[in-house]
């Protein structure tokens, strides 16, 4: 078997192997902009780290860990963290918003305030009006 073959008939089980070991949250996502889109993660230092204009989720306590940012959700729409839960928040918008905690934005949730924070939230991974 010529080398071409061989590398052509290994390259397909290599690559699905490597795809099954990839964690889930390393597949890029798409931006919280568009309603059932979650937000990429990024590690972040705290508060200062929420971009203005933004509602801020962490998945450590007292704003620790990856953190994912959403713009303000309008009335009857809900986005979700893309690392499932979130334990701190910080709203950076000048409008309302709700933590629910589940995906699409029902069971138990919780209003944050414009320029608030949350520093301990039991575990929710959704964000509605």
């Amino acid at each position: 078997m010529t080398t071409r073959r061989l590398a052509a008939r290994t390259a397909v089980p290599a690559a699905l192997f490597l795809a099954a070991l990839a964690p889930v949250g390393a597949v890029p996502s798409a931006h919280a902009d568009s309603v059932g889109k979650s937000a990429a993660p990024a590690a972040a230092k705290g508060i200062g780290d929420c971009p203005s204009a933004r509602l801020c989720v962490w998945a450590g306590e007292s704003f620790t860990g990856l953190m994912t940012s959403f713009r303000v959700t309008g009335p009857g729409r809900c986005q979700f963290s893309s690392f499932h839960t979130y334990r701190s928040a910080y709203n950076n918008t000048s409008t309302g918003q709700r933590l629910w905690q589940y995906f699409p934005c029902t069971g138990a949730n919780r209003f944050i305030a414009p320029d608030s924070a949350i520093s301990r939230i039991d575990a929710l991974s959704a964000v509605g009006a």
